[in-house]
């Protein structure tokens, strides 16, 4: 997804980032921490100190719902639009 879609049309892979950004600010605010380096999104669950899962859980919620608004109404380039 990455190379073949988002880096293409560019501005899905600067929505993406920004959507990134808010749930990232908001695990830092939980101060969610992990015990080694891995995987991230769903897979990273286990890895995450326990007495934090549930932030973890929603900061990635935030991050995947933000990502859809903002590249629902800013990402998609107008003449990608008018073709389909």
């Amino acid at each position: 997804m990455l190379y073949g879609v988002t880096l293409p049309l560019g501005k899905p892979f600067i929505t993406a980032s920004i959507a990134g950004g808010i749930g990232g600010a908001f695990l830092a605010a939980t101060k969610v921490q992990t015990i080694a380096f891995g995987p991230a999104g769903i897979t990273a669950i286990p890895l995450v100190i326990p007495g934090k899962i549930l932030y973890y859980i929603i900061g990635l919620a935030i991050s995947y719902i933000a990502g859809f608004i903002i590249t629902y109404f800013f990402g998609i380039p107008k003449d990608i639009d008018e073709a389909v």
